[in-house]
């Protein structure tokens, strides 16, 4: 029997189903047979190791969770597909988070220089300042200095956890969609 009249047959047979569960269960036997066909098997061969329509039948009709398995699995290229796209979103993330880090570490790190740089200069082309204006001024300059550390704090936490913790979440992804899978089999 071919693909076409196997899958006439079996749409018919399924008349008790709904019109979206037999549809639903018609495709999956379809995907099989064209998974198997691109395998190197033929279509009359991999159709009959199906079994009958009449023994499939059964089975729907037995098994309660069938229709439920079928509609949950995962094709191999939609695991691909979410994986790939996930990698992308997760990559594309950490670029973003890296700009945004940069941006805040330089920032930081500008401020601070420019703070501790302009307290300096105020207190060495005027020593004669006021104790409390020294004072403002050595806060400054440890404000600026704090800043400056906090900055390559950013750089040094971030490039040193982030993408380990991206590659992590991704490797979870995978293992859920991994484990998902051996689920409906």
């Amino acid at each position: 029997m071919n693909k076409t009249d196997f899958i006439r047959k079996l749409r018919i047979e399924l008349d008790f189903l709904t019109k979206e569960e037999r549809e639903d269960v018609v495709k999956y036997y379809d995907e099989m047979i064209q998974d198997a066909v691109e395998g190197g098997q033929t279509e009359e061969a991999f159709i009959e190791s199906l079994g009958s329509i009449d023994s499939i039948v059964d089975t729907v009709r037995k098994d309660s969770g069938f229709v439920k398995k079928v509609r949950n699995k995962l094709s191999p290229e939609a695991k691909e597909a979410i994986s790939v796209t996930a990698k992308v979103i997760g990559y594309i993330l950490f670029v973003f988070a890296a700009i945004l880090v940069i941006g805040l570490g330089c920032s930081f790190a500008a401020s601070g220089t420019m703070m501790a740089v302009t307290a300096i200069v105020d207190i060495v082309a005027d020593p004669t300042q006021a104790a409390m204006v020294l004072m403002t001024r050595a806060g400054q300059i440890i404000l600026g200095a704090g800043l400056i550390i906090l900055a390559i704090s950013f750089f040094i936490l971030f490039f040193k956890y982030a993408k380990k913790g991206m590659e992590k979440l991704l490797d979870k992804l995978q293992e859920l969609l991994n484990k998902e899978d051996s689920k409906h089999v």
